[in-house]
């Protein structure tokens, strides 16, 4: 599913032929297997093309258009082992929602050697803790202070 800018979740085939003014803005990655009105819902591109600071990374997804009033935020390791598991993957590979993500009509996650970066919020601390996506379609966490990338996500609930 795709979640338009209407707040509305609509069919992946249907990414042409949203409503007048819609925009596709992100992805359903993960729903809980208990509450199935429970889950995540990742930003279909990147904030920027361009790393950014811990500081920059907060204040663009919190100044990000709530989309049915949810608020975008910086993901959680937590956050991201979740989507990554929900399409095929273990906690570590990112390949299944990377495929997910450019079917619904996003841009990849970027890949590397070791230096593609994402922030994944550490939680309860307020800190940053990095993610490295590598090349292999795997991921490990980092903490330190360096400039990372960030694709925003949202909790919700139906």
């Amino acid at each position: 599913m795709i979640v338009g800018s209407d707040g509305n979740a609509y069919a992946v085939e249907d990414k042409d032929n949203l409503p007048d003014g819609v925009t596709a803005v992100g992805m359903v990655a993960y729903k809980e297997d208990f509450e199935p009105n429970v889950g995540i819902v990742i930003a279909l591109t990147d904030e920027s093309d361009n790393t950014m600071s811990w500081e920059d990374a907060q204040t663009a997804c919190a100044n990000k258009a709530s989309v049915g009033g949810y608020t975008w935020k910086v993901p959680t390791r937590s956050d991201w082992d979740s989507m990554f598991e929900s399409f095929g993957g273990y906690s570590d590979s990112w390949t299944g929602l990377n495929t997910a993500i450019l079917n619904a009509g996003g841009n990849a996650l970027k890949s590397g050697n070791w230096d593609v970066i994402y922030f994944a919020e550490n939680p309860g601390s307020g800190e940053a803790m990095q993610m490295f996506v590598i090349s292999d379609g795997s991921a490990s966490t980092y903490t330190g202070e360096i400039d990372s990338y960030v694709r925003a996500c949202f909790k919700f609930e139906e």
